[in-house]
């Protein structure tokens, strides 16, 4: 008598058929799916150095480590508590009220005339031995000088671009209108080692056009701060 198989006699069937099935290859792209190996995996053979993604550390620039303290120096002014808006700058027979130096240095990026002028206006209300001349040896020296003085002597690989020079003069004059004493960031806090995390915070915080946008502004209206 023969009797007919069951569903349950057909699933064992099927089992038993994928069981004599060779292995999937494992899955590249499916979740939780293992990576296969490369035949030669596991044969202690190292990647060669150009293969390792190691990156050059960037020689230091001491131009960049002044325009750092320089910012912090400006983040702490708290311009609000100051009458600065009766001074103005002099420039090649111009005189720039301090309402347009934004609009100035957007135009002409001159780099040198700014910074002065910013140091010149802290220098008249904190003086030349305020607490933000830590260093004896450069006490009285001008930004602008110390500048002078180290691309001076600096290797081609030690100066700053001027791109990078614009932008922290940027940086530097909106920390002077936006900024104040509760921003936490003190000069000694600028070295070396931290340079690259204060320029990236400083520039997220501070490092827009100090006029705001500038499609909406012009030389001929009173500068945005």
């Amino acid at each position: 008598m023969n009797i007919p198989p069951t569903a349950f006699d057909d699933l064992i069937k099927t089992l038993l058929i994928e069981a004599e099935q060779p292995p999937m290859p494992p899955s590249d792209g499916g979740e939780g799916g293992d990576t296969a190996m490369p035949d030669d995996a596991g044969d202690g053979a190292e990647m060669p150095p150009e293969d390792m993604g190691v990156e050059e550390e960037e020689p230091l620039k001491p131009e960049e480590l002044e325009l750092a303290k320089f910012a912090v120096r400006a983040i702490n002014f708290n311009i609000k508590s100051k009458d600065v808006h009766k001074l103005s700058l002099k420039y090649k027979g111009h005189t720039i009220p301090f309402e347009k130096i934004s609009d100035f240095f957007e135009q002409t990026k001159a780099v040198k005339p700014v910074l002065g002028f910013l140091e010149h206006m802290m220098n008249k209300y904190e003086g030349l031995g305020s607490k933000w001349t830590e260093q004896p040896e450069v006490a009285g020296k001008k930004i602008t000088d110390k500048i002078d003085a180290f691309n001076a002597v600096a290797n081609p690989e030690e100066k700053l671009d001027n791109g990078k020079r614009v932008y922290w003069v940027r940086i530097i004059l909106n920390a002077l209108l936006k900024g104040d004493p509760s921003y936490n960031l003190v000069t000694s806090d600028v070295t070396p080692e931290s340079l690259p995390e204060i320029f990236n915070k400083l520039k997220m915080d501070f490092g827009y056009d100090t006029r705001g946008l500038r499609k909406q502004l012009g030389l001929r209206g009173p500068a945005t701060f």
